[in-house]
């Protein structure tokens, strides 16, 4: 009966130490830190990039010609930007002298994509023939008011008008002339 005894403590006593370690309290919270971190985005399109000006006419020389294109840049910036539109050569190729790529400007005014933050547009019409800001915000950039900066989507319509600025610029010439021109958005 002793042994029986014995055999029941030891028992009782492995059931008490098991029940009293299982009883240790687990943590019931914990922590992270968290981290956002924001880099400045930027994207711009092109949509429809083929723009052609067809003179056919006397008047189109006389009077010169523009293509509208419509949302024909769509952008997006985290933070102030300026967009500039530079043209890689004057307008070579057909027959005869190339003709000056001051011939042609652009006026960028706000397309109907999104939303352009406040800005400012530069004087119209630009020629191409250097590097040009079509369009600019961020701090110092605003008369008058706090710039919104940035922006997720928008767009800008451009139209592009070939003109002669002097008689010659466009006579004795036949074919087709290009330049390509390249717009990039930059962080102001």
């Amino acid at each position: 009966m002793r042994k029986l005894f014995i055999t029941a403590a030891v028992l009782i006593t492995g059931f008490t130490i098991n029940t009293a370690s299982a009883q240790v309290v687990e943590s019931t919270t914990g922590t992270t830190i968290l981290s956002v971190t924001l880099n400045t985005v930027q994207s711009i399109t092109v949509n429809n990039p083929t723009v052609g000006l067809n003179f056919a006419t006397s008047a189109d020389y006389l009077n010169g010609k523009t293509f509208k294109q419509p949302n024909h840049l769509t952008f997006s910036s985290t933070s102030g930007f300026f967009i500039t539109a530079t043209a890689a050569t004057n307008l070579t190729g057909g027959t005869g002298d190339d003709i000056e790529i001051s011939t042609v400007t652009i006026t960028p005014e706000a397309g109907n994509i999104g939303s352009l933050p406040t800005g400012v547009f530069t004087p119209n019409p630009l020629e191409v023939a250097l590097p040009v800001t079509i369009f600019t915000t961020g701090p110092g950039h605003i008369a008058g008011g706090t710039p919104t900066g940035g922006t997720t989507e928008a767009s800008l319509n451009i139209d592009y008008t070939a003109k002669t600025k002097a008689l010659g610029d466009y006579l004795n010439r036949k074919g087709k002339f290009s330049s390509t021109i390249t717009y990039t958005i930059a962080p102001n």
